[in-house]
This record gives structure tokens, sequence and C-alpha cells, in this order.
């Protein structure tokens, strides 16, 4: 709820501002263990009470292909609102995240210049493995136009298939880079959060707004180990390509990721769980927050630290 002046914020406020809270304690508490090098252990009683109190409810099914088909029809996706909450959660604006200055250069570099620049420009990009993808991605759309879901599971599976899972410390000798489209194709790897800023750039190539796409950190509660993955909205719905898997998916289905922030072209938010009842937290009511986002700096390596995207390839995507 909104405040003014000699007004107090609302019960239904409070809870919405102290879930956060609890949020950033969580934050805070997984930098700890994973600082600690316990990023494998095994998870803590209150670990487990965490993972319930952040588990999205489970809402809707797959069609046979594993997307939702109901929105195909639907209109061109507006741009992400603080109060679209990728897995039901609160988000509150918090514009001194760790990684905001690499965002953007990232979008300053524009994510989608290597897919629409011409080889011209840049021959080596071009004929990498995942800009030939995208042209016969794009030749194909030309041929017979996609639906803008169908056309977010293509590129999911070609970025998924045409660069290689590789740590950051292995690509660039640092922890934790986030690096642009053109740096992740010409190399031919990246880890979880390059694999989202590829699609993003490729969907953005075919006409998709990027604020309409978010980049989101996640903590995998299966795995019990931190991860990043690309949300894009669709007709009012929220769909996540993943390098994981290589299934599209509605947020609502998807609930063993609970996301920590997560930055867009149009702003970057920290997430917390939905009181019941409650309605999104206001703009005017993140202040008290944004303080503390400061003082945790919320450094990506830091708060994932060793388990960032390290699962094991055998495993397979799903």
């Amino acid at each position: 709820m909104l405040k003014g002046p000699g007004i107090k914020p609302s019960r239904r406020a409070s809870r919405a501002f102290f879930t956060l809270v609890a949020t950033l304690f969580q934050m805070s508490s997984v930098t700890a263990q994973t600082a600690s090098g316990n990023s494998g252990a095994r998870p803590t009683a209150a670990d487990a009470a965490s993972d319930l109190l952040f588990r999205p409810p489970l809402r809707g099914s797959l069609d046979a292909d594993g997307l939702m088909t109901s929105s195909i029809a639907a209109p061109l996706s507006a741009a992400l609102r603080a109060d679209d909450g990728v897995f039901n959660t609160v988000t509150i604006p918090a514009s001194h995240l760790a990684i905001s200055q690499r965002w953007r250069e990232i979008l300053a570099d524009d994510p989608a210049r290597i897919f629409t620049e011409g080889c011209e420009a840049s021959p080596a990009t071009c004929q990498s493995a995942v800009v030939r993808a995208f042209l016969k991605l794009d030749a194909e759309n030309e041929a017979s136009p996609l639906t803008r879901l169908v056309l977010a599971r293509k590129v999911n599976l070609a970025v998924n298939h045409t660069v290689r899972y590789q740590l950051d410390s292995v690509t660039y000798g640092v922890e934790d880079y986030w690096a642009t489209p053109a740096e992740s194709a010409s190399r031919g790897v990246g880890d979880c959060e390059d694999f989202a800023i590829l699609k993003m750039g490729m969907l953005a190539a075919f006409g998709l707004p990027l604020s309409s796409m978010q980049v989101v950190v996640v903590k995998d509660l299966k795995r019990n180990a931190g991860h990043a993955i690309l949300n894009i909205r669709l007709g009012g719905t929220n769909y996540i390509l993943d390098n994981l898997t290589d299934m599209v998916r509605s947020d609502d289905l998807v609930t063993n990721y609970h996301p920590f922030y997560s930055v867009s072209a149009n702003g970057s938010w920290l997430h917390g769980v939905r009181s019941p009842g409650a309605q999104p937290a206001q703009q005017a009511d993140a202040k008290p927050l944004a303080m503390k986002t400061d003082i945790m700096s919320l450094d990506p390596a830091a708060l994932m630290r060793g388990t960032l995207g390290r699962f094991d390839p055998s495993v397979g995507r799903r």
C-alpha cells in the first residue's frame, strides 16, 4: 500500500515487507554457507523449512510438447512490471545490485547485435554455431511464421545445443563473469547466466522487447545450488527458458526454483514470497529494503560461491 506523511502502513503491506526481509535473511545464510565451502552439505532443518516457504504452488498442466498453449495467440508481451512476480513472488525494485554495472554494459552492447548486424561487421562471430542456428531458425520463421511461444521453445533448444557449458573460472579466469552474447558466441561456451543472456539476445533479434525478458538468479531447491534462467512474459504469463531443460514451461509449473533477484532492460528486483492475501509490494514500500541491498551488495559470486550452475553434465537435460 502506498504511504503518505503521517499514514501508517497497513498490516497487509507490513506482512509483505517482513516477508521480503526474511528473504534477505535467507540470502545472507546461503552466502555464508557457500562461502565456507559447504555447498554440498546436507540441508539443515532451517533450509528445509525455507524450501517449503519458497515453494510456489502447482497451478496448471502441460500439453504434449511441454508448452502452455493458451497464450499462443495473445498480443506481444508487455514490459515486465514490479508486480509481475515470476514464480508467484513479491518483487521490490533494487537499483544497487553488485551486478548492476556489468548488466548496464551488457545492455549497452545490445544483446541482439550479433544476430542482426550481418557477417560483414563481425565475420568471426557470424561463423559461430549459435549464430548459424539463429540464421537457420530465421529462415524457417520467414518461410512459415512461428508463434512467439513456439519460437521461444526453438530458441531455447538452439542455444542449449550449440553452446557448451563451462565454468567462468575456466573460460575467463574469474569466479563469476556475465558475458555478452558476442563473448559467449565467439567462444562457444558459457555458464547458466550466459545461456540466459544469449537466449534474450536471440529473442530480441526476433522482435521480442528486451523489457519483456529478465535474467533471474535462483536457488535450485532440488540441487541446493545457485542457478540462473531467462523469464519471458507472453500474454500475461511468465515462461521459463533454462539450460537444464529443453522444455519451455510457464513459471507455475516450475516448482523447484526460488528467485533471489532479477535484472531486465527496465530495472532490477529482489524477490520474496507473497503472504496469503497480501497484495504486491508498491515501490513506496521499498525504501527500507533498498538500504539492505546496499549493505549486502548481493554479489553473485559471493552469493552462490561454488554452486552457480555446477551440475553434472552426465545427468542430461529434462
